[in-house]
């Protein structure tokens, strides 16, 4: 999306494809959950919008950088991160922002009045085979060097705490929840048709954020958060 600029917004994302386009998006790559209630933030350009018409309901995908996975990700694909002080701090960081950040924007929400429907999404878990299987080894250069220890430290202990989090602020005010945690079960980054970028993917570099697209679907796991998110939505 040419217009989002630094936010390097995709047309193509999982919520694009999952409504052909006909969604009014102000995703922003490295925003945070905080971001989204400040003065100007997010939230402030979405009630405007909805004000105007787009209000049939409002789905939030967020919290992934609150808890800094990609960091600690980054750690374990360069050095060793299992144990690391990296990963418990992304641990303490969750546990202690998440229930605070979404009891402040729900009561955005509830005082702006526009939305009939909110909802929010969890996280993929892509460095699992299946809800029980870490990966032992990653066909993919990029992720070749985490261990199956370090999958799972990172999940146990980050991914999985972060979605538990979304889901019981979501049962808390109200919200549904768009699970996507095993959206890429057999699609893992040790798989042979892996939903998440990889060294391919990956052909530019940027000095603040590194890889671009690091820990992000390809198009083929949006496609599969497209059907997840159309199902979802289609039961209510």
């Amino acid at each position: 999306d040419t217009s989002a600029e630094e936010c390097r917004r995709s047309d193509e994302s999982g919520v694009s494809k999952a409504f052909d386009g006909d969604v009014f998006s102000v995703a922003c790559s490295g925003a945070k959950m905080s971001d989204l209630i400040q003065r100007d933030g997010q939230l402030s350009f979405v009630v405007k919008r909805a004000r105007e018409g787009f209000r049939n309901g409002l789905i939030i995908g967020a919290g992934g950088n609150d808890s800094q996975w990609a960091e600690v990700l980054g750690e374990c694909v360069t050095t060793n991160c299992a144990g690391s002080k990296k990963m418990r701090e992304s641990a303490e960081s969750i546990k202690r922002d998440i229930p605070f950040i979404t009891k402040e924007i729900n009561a955005a929400l509830v005082k702006s009045g526009v939305f009939k429907e909110v909802w929010v999404t969890t996280y993929p878990n892509f460095g699992y085979r299946d809800a029980n299987t870490p990966c032992r080894e990653s066909r993919d250069l990029l992720y070749g060097r985490v261990t199956e220890l370090e999958w799972r430290e990172m999940w146990e202990r980050t991914g999985s705490v972060l979605n538990q989090l979304i889901r019981e602020s979501a049962q808390e005010h109200g919200w549904g929840v768009i699970e996507l945690e095993g959206a890429f079960y057999k699609h893992s980054v040790c798989d042979e048709e892996p939903y998440i970028n990889g060294v391919g993917d990956l052909r530019t570099t940027d000095s603040d954020t590194g890889f671009r697209g690091f820990a992000h679907p390809n198009d083929k796991g949006y496609e599969a958060v497209a059907s997840i998110i159309k199902k979802t939505l289609s039961r209510q």
